[in-house]
């Protein structure tokens, strides 16, 4: 059945190119490689540039099998396959085991079987369209549930304006499909080529996590995505200036060492 399910998805394209799991030929390498070889494309081309790197809680653990088997059947699967992963999702029990007692079973009404072959893919079918979202000067980038949205205009003032209404988009989405986001815990990054071309704006310029009725009142008591000059997706670190160097000494602690003695080994210039 997955075999026969991700021959079906591949033939038909419909998992989002911008997902990069679970996927054949594709890594997170090529996930970071997308990542940062759009931040550069758009600073070379003078763009102001965001990145909002989500952080969701327990996202497989939380699918909602009802929404799972529509948008299995939204895929076109129909007849007995899909009376098969009706069978499959519907009524799983599990139990907790401590050593020699073990509980009741209850049935398992969310989350898709982790550790099943069959699991992932359902997975990618569940979060698929929010690689598909339409988000003005943006971008989804994902791996799983590690996704990260890119956001560039000519100005910091209009880029912060299209990573709000995009951030905004992208909560509804999660909201709609039970999915819960840590606002606290989720980060952005302004990212520029030197410190002149970073942002330099007064207050009210953030992002804010809405969850209250109105997402564009900026006085509400919602949660401020918290400003980061680095950030880790998925392994690597990725910092404001796009030079790497933290990485570089997160896997090579010497390496910040033998920067520091190359520099005191410069000759000074004479007077």
């Amino acid at each position: 059945m997955s075999r026969r399910l991700v021959d079906y998805l591949t033939k038909n394209n419909i998992i989002s190119p911008s997902q990069y799991s679970f996927r054949s030929g594709r890594s997170t390498s090529d996930a970071v490689h997308d990542l940062s070889n759009s931040i550069k494309t758009n600073l070379d081309r003078g763009q102001k540039v965001i990145g909002i790197f989500l952080d969701l809680a327990k996202a497989f653990d939380t699918v909602s099998v009802p929404i799972l088997i529509e948008k299995i059947k939204r895929l076109g699967i129909r007849g007995t396959p899909l009376r098969l992963f009706e069978d499959y999702l519907s009524e799983r029990t599990q139990c907790v085991r401590v050593d020699e007692f073990i509980s009741e079973e209850r049935i398992v009404t969310y989350g898709v079987a982790q550790g099943s072959v069959i699991g992932p893919t359902l997975f990618l079918i569940y979060i698929n369209d929010l690689g598909l979202l339409t988000l003005p000067n943006g971008k989804v980038i994902t791996f799983a549930d590690d996704t990260a949205l890119l956001f560039n205009a000519d100005t910091w003032s209009d880029a912060y304006k299209h990573a709000q209404s995009g951030f905004n988009v992208v909560s509804d989405w999660l909201r709609n499909n039970i999915l819960t986001l840590n606002a606290t815990k989720t980060q952005y990054v302004t990212f520029s080529i030197t410190h002149k071309t970073a942002p330099n704006l007064p207050m009210p310029h953030s992002i804010i996590a809405h969850s209250c009725p109105s997402p564009h009142n900026v006085t509400c008591s919602c949660v401020h995505l918290q400003k980061a000059d680095a950030v880790k997706y998925l392994g690597v670190i990725m910092d404001s200036r796009l030079r790497f160097h933290e990485h570089i000494s997160y896997i090579y602690p010497q390496w910040q060492d033998a920067q520091t003695n190359l520099r005191l080994q410069e000759p000074k210039a004479s007077g």
